[in-house]
């Protein structure tokens, strides 16, 4: 389906029919497709009405995708949605991202994840509360196909719904993907999730960036990796973390078997923490993708990572942005990854102050090794353009 015209087909030369109508034109005449996309159209409740009786009336097995992104559903809508579903097995990708759900429609969300099919549910930016996130993983606790679940801006909180979720991660194998960023979880709600990823044998992908786990949360959670052995990725970018919590998440590096992705910049950690990091990099064997931007990182933190880049043969990303280095730190870097590490395959300086001796460096090393990516931005200090200097994103 063209998805950039969808919202057209429904508004354009065609006053004289009904929204059902409509909704059929667009479903089953114009080109019939598994994939629907309404986001950003202004889909009210009543659309979503009509789109169910549409759907009910005319009964064609067809979609297996909905997008209703950042429209004015709310909990009268989801009503309709969780009413629909179950009887559409197909239909198992639901974007409601940035809509109005709020806490009113917990009692609903509970209904959608206990009946229907869907394996990825977006509910970002939806308000959803403490009280809609409890009765959403209240009912995912009998879920045998939810595989990611986004609830990323909900004003979850730190009260029953933490303790909820811990509950739901004891007895759920099936969810893998959990995305709880901008949530206000605090470290005492954490003890509960903790405790239950220790027993936890579903979840692979777990984002609590911006969030608070100062104070205990993120030192329980690397004790809690310490048994876990199938979570493979951990954002915990923006928490507070300082550097009690970053030697325990060193600590764990040692030992963890399964940890894939460890993203943790733009948090409190200063050179001691950064360096109990370093060190279990330095004994870890399955990191593979290693984010520790806008952390600070100086020079003298440098010879801790060399040493552990001598050592370390699985680490294939590092995400040093927005930090410290100088000239000093970046020749440094070069050296190792010239004479010694070539598992590396992609290097983020950008936002530094390493200078044209350090970007130079860095560039003949990237020659000699084509695989290796470099990002390195004009705040480097680097005026002369190259063709080995990609992209600034990593």
């Amino acid at each position: 389906m063209d998805y950039e015209h969808a919202a057209q087909r429904l508004t354009e030369g065609e006053k004289a029919l009904t929204k059902q109508e409509r909704f059929h034109k667009l479903l089953y005449v114009d080109a019939p497709s598994t994939d629907l996309d309404f986001s950003w159209t202004n889909v009210s409740n009543e659309d979503l009405k009509q789109f169910a009786v549409t759907l009910a009336q005319y009964g064609k097995e067809v979609l297996s995708s909905l997008h209703f992104q950042g429209n004015f559903i709310d909990h009268v809508g989801l009503e309709e949605l969780a009413t629909m579903l179950p009887y559409r097995p197909k239909i198992t990708y639901l974007d409601l991202g940035w809509n109005k759900i709020s806490a009113e429609g917990g009692k609903y969300l509970r209904n959608l994840v206990e009946h229907s099919h869907l394996k990825y549910l977006n509910l970002n930016g939806n308000n959803v509360g403490n009280d809609g996130a409890t009765q959403l993983f209240e009912g995912l606790k009998s879920n045998t196909t939810l595989k990611t679940l986004n609830l990323s801006s909900n004003w979850i909180g730190s009260g029953k719904a933490i303790r909820a979720l811990g509950d739901l991660l004891r007895v759920n194998s099936t969810l893998e993907d959990l995305q709880l960023s901008h949530n206000a979880v605090k470290a005492t709600a954490m003890q509960y999730v903790n405790e239950a990823l220790k027993v936890n044998k579903g979840l692979k992908h777990f984002d609590l960036s911006w969030n608070n786990l100062i104070d205990g949360g993120a030192k329980g959670l690397a004790a809690a990796l310490m048994v876990n052995n199938t979570l493979e990725s951990l954002n915990l970018v923006n928490n507070w973390i300082g550097d009690e919590e970053a030697k325990s998440i060193g600590m764990m590096l040692q030992s963890n078997k399964a940890l894939k992705e460890l993203y943790i910049g733009a948090n409190n950690i200063k050179a001691e923490g950064h360096n109990h990091i370093i060190i279990g990099l330095r004994q870890n064997t399955t990191l593979q993708v290693l984010s520790i931007g806008s952390s600070h990182i100086s020079d003298g933190d440098v010879p801790y990572l060399v040493a552990a880049l001598r050592q370390n043969t699985t680490l294939t990303t590092l995400d040093l942005k927005g930090n410290a280095i100088t000239e000093e730190g970046a020749i440094a870097i070069a050296e190792v990854l010239r004479d010694h590490n070539h598992t590396l395959k992609e290097l983020n300086l950008s936002n530094n102050s390493i200078g044209p001796k350090g970007v130079q460096a860095l560039i003949e090393t990237a020659a000699a090794f084509p695989d290796l990516k470099l990002h390195l931005a004009a705040s480097n200090k680097d005026e002369r353009s190259t063709k080995k200097r990609p992209s600034e994103h990593l």
